[in-house]
């Protein structure tokens, strides 16, 4: 999914499965800002990264269980991937709902 642009909260729901093990996010912000990420409402263990455009991680969830992953960082203008992912096996598919949000620092809002 490309989001074309810097993020104002957006909710998806969406699953992954034996067909469809990973689902990415594009995205790209033109200036630093605060993003945060937050993964739940799923039934199985389920990790998420966040990826530069040259599909290095730089940072990751990892929680174990049915506990919600979350990311809070501030990130510099770029493009961004998000990647989700289940660590179990996801037959049937697997539910979930990830909510994206990027907003600039107190400090560095525009003018």
């Amino acid at each position: 999914v490309d989001l074309n642009g810097v993020i104002v909260p957006r909710i998806f729901r969406d699953s992954v499965g034996v067909d469809d093990t990973q689902d990415y996010y594009k995205f790209f912000t033109t200036g630093k800002h605060d993003f945060s990420l937050h993964l739940e409402d799923f039934e199985r263990n389920m990790d998420v990264e966040l990826l530069n455009k040259a599909g290095k991680v730089i940072a990751s969830s990892t929680n174990s269980g049915l506990d919600s992953e979350m990311l809070d960082l501030v990130i510099p203008a770029g493009r961004y991937f998000v990647r989700v992912f289940s660590t179990t096996d996801t037959q049937p598919m697997e539910n979930y709902t990830l909510t994206l949000e990027a907003s600039y620092p107190l400090k560095h809002r525009p003018a």
